[in-house]
């Protein structure tokens, strides 16, 4: 398992916006088509063909439930 908590506290007066992105690389045993994933309550953020956050959110099938990532790929965001 991989945890990574974060927090994050503006400075000032103003709420600050904030993305954070990991891109851990290590090698995981067995075949990629035998992993699952679950993620804990969250949405999924669409993005546009340029790979920009269009706003729209939706409940990811990975949300409070483990399933298999297959040939799955993740070029977005979750927000919690």
């Amino acid at each position: 398992a991989l945890e990574i908590d974060t927090i994050c506290t503006s400075l000032d007066n103003r709420s600050a916006p904030i993305g954070l992105g990991w891109h851990p690389y290590f090698t995981l045993p067995g075949e990629r088509r035998d992993w699952s994933l679950e993620l804990p309550p969250c949405n999924e953020q669409k993005i546009n063909a340029q790979f920009i956050p269009t706003g729209v959110e939706v409940s990811t099938e990975y949300s409070g439930k483990a399933k298999k990532l297959e040939q799955t790929l993740f070029d977005t965001g979750f927000r919690y």
